[in-house]
């Protein structure tokens, strides 16, 4: 029996926003996936964050097999961060499916840059540097695909720093979010069209960066709140979305999805983002970490710019790309630590902190954990005197796999509001408030995404809880896929008609000797040996 699967990725997606856009009428293709399917919340991963969450969907895996939990790795052997990539997870759903015979398709899917080798195509999402890459495997569908949609273009993080949104500007940011997905949208159709794929997925970025960008605005919890923007965004964006969403279905299943399935899923939530706390800068005031000042001619130049506010004060007078010059002369980049008197360094650029403790003596290791866990969970944030610190993992707790040794010892999770910045920061202060003139960010991650399930097989049913991890097991057993027995997720049976198993019974197959001992790569043994250099060369070996 031939069967197959369409999957389509809503990054950030949230029943908070997804609902009151299906109650305002703007998402009733939505609506009815819904009214006839399975659906529910999606638990992200510990850390709640891009590559980390769906590096786990593609593998099945936890972090900690495959050392991604944030969009940069650091380095203890080296002191270096470096960023993640493709090359880092192992063996994904793609690979699995491409090895049971199966054509895919996979469309700006994050964490897939640079490309790997599959039976189908892949275009490169999140993390692809440009369009002058080589963000397609096969590579010549690279200009196949441009021909096709001239148009296309890939979201990178340079695009998203430079947008400035106000109530002035934000028509102008929300019809850019709308028509990079009408723009993808053509991209999906085409290789539907194309290549006739039995496994395809499309993956939309714009909705993380919507959420990020005006949560203040959509949100009824915050103070910023305009019903007519809601309504504006809900009606140009998420009927786009929504309208997109039914193209891509109908595309894929011309005869009503006939024998296969369409799994709708995000990686995360999104919450409101109130207050940002400097770890780093914790650190430093606590006397675990030291920072070595900037010197021009021997002077001490950064804390005398430091002393002084330097950097606000350069922020009314120059243009930001002359501001940012001016200061970095002042400032080192990156930051410099005095790495023989530090003893715990911080990481982490988005929701979560991480901690390393830099202590070979593992009775000295455990009693720096101890101390620092017990003085994080006594952070009050002085504004409101209320807790800013919601749990500490050790991690042992939310890491297991092949990476563990090279995992943060210490993940930091926030209590609701607020977000953490593990760096040390020049000139800002422990909290440094949210605010539409200074930060992008107005909503941020929660761990709880959504999914929906409809099609053959699977029943009606809502409010199912379920975990990411859950999802590749789940999409591998309904194409009837061995699944490996180290997958850390487990296939959610109870989402499908118990006569859909007959033809696929569900069960855990252990896959051949040589696979479940270390070879997790599909690689030829060439491009074998070149990732395991580069891993050696980042200290993961």
């Amino acid at each position: 029996m031939h069967r197959s699967l369409l999957l389509i990725g809503i990054d950030g997606g949230t029943w908070a926003v997804l609902e009151p856009a299906i109650q305002a009428g703007c998402m009733p293709f939505l609506k009815s996936l819904r009214d006839r399917g399975v659906w529910g919340v999606l638990k992200s991963t510990i850390p709640a964050i891009t590559p980390a969450a769906w590096g786990a969907f593609q593998t099945g895996k936890n972090p900690g097999a495959s050392g991604v939990y944030d969009f940069y790795c650091w380095s203890a052997k080296e002191r270096k961060e470096y960023p993640v990539n493709s090359q880092y997870l192992g063996k994904t759903i793609w690979q699995r499916f491409s090895e049971a015979g199966l054509t895919c398709g996979v469309l700006n899917v994050p964490m897939t840059y640079p490309p790997r080798p599959i039976r189908g195509v892949v275009v490169s999402g999140l993390l692809t540097p440009s369009l002058e890459s080589d963000f397609t495997y096969p590579a010549d569908f690279k200009k196949e695909l441009l021909r096709a949609v001239p148009d296309y273009d890939i979201l990178t993080f340079k695009k998203l720093q430079k947008e400035k949104i106000t109530r002035k500007t934000i028509h102008n940011f929300v019809e850019q979010m709308a028509q990079t997905v009408r723009v993808r949208t053509r991209a999906a159709k085409y290789i539907i069209q194309s290549r006739n794929p039995d496994v395809m997925m499309v993956h939309f970025q714009s909705s993380d960066v919507i959420q990020h960008g005006l949560w203040h605005f959509i949100s009824t919890d915050c103070p910023e709140y305009t019903p007519s923007l809601q309504q504006y965004v809900f009606e140009t964006f998420y009927r786009t979305l929504d309208s997109s969403i039914e193209e891509i279905v109908q595309e894929f299943y011309p005869n009503q999805l006939g024998l296969g399935g369409v799994f709708l899923l995000s990686d995360h939530g999104f919450t409101r983002h109130r207050t940002r706390f400097n770890l780093g800068n914790w650190l430093v005031q606590q006397g675990y970490l030291r920072i070595c000042p900037a010197r021009i001619l021997g002077f001490p130049v950064s804390e005398l710019a430091q002393r002084i506010r330097l950097g606000r004060i350069l922020g009314f007078l120059l243009p930001p790309i002359w501001h940012r010059k001016v200061l970095s002369r002042f400032y080192p980049r990156p930051v410099c630590v005095d790495w023989d008197w530090s003893r715990v360094y911080a990481s982490g650029y988005c929701n979560e902190g991480f901690l390393f403790v830099l202590e070979n003596d593992p009775l000295k290791k455990e009693m720096i954990c101890k101390i620092v866990v017990e003085k994080l969970l006594e952070v009050n944030d002085p504004a409101t005197g209320g807790k800013v610190i919601e749990k500490v993992y050790r991690k042992e707790e939310v890491f297991q796999g092949a990476y563990l040794d090279k995992m943060p010892d210490l993940v930091v999770c926030p209590c609701p509001g607020y977000s953490i910045t593990g760096g040390y920061q020049y000139e800002k202060t422990l909290f440094e408030p949210v605010q539409l003139k200074t930060d992008f960010h107005l909503g941020k991650h929660h761990p709880d995404g959504f999914f929906v399930a409809a099609g053959e097989g699977l029943i009606r049913s809502g409010g199912e809880q379920a975990n990411l991890l859950d999802m590749a097991p789940t999409l591998l057993a309904y194409m009837g896929v061995p699944i490996p027995s180290d997958m850390d997720g487990q296939v959610r049976q109870e989402w499908f008609e118990p006569s859909f198993w007959q033809w696929n019974p569900i069960r855990r197959i252990q896959e051949e000797q040589k696979e479940t001992k270390g070879e997790q790569e599909v690689y030829s043994p060439q491009e074998a040996e070149k990732v395991k250099k580069r891993l050696e060369e980042l200290g993961y070996l």
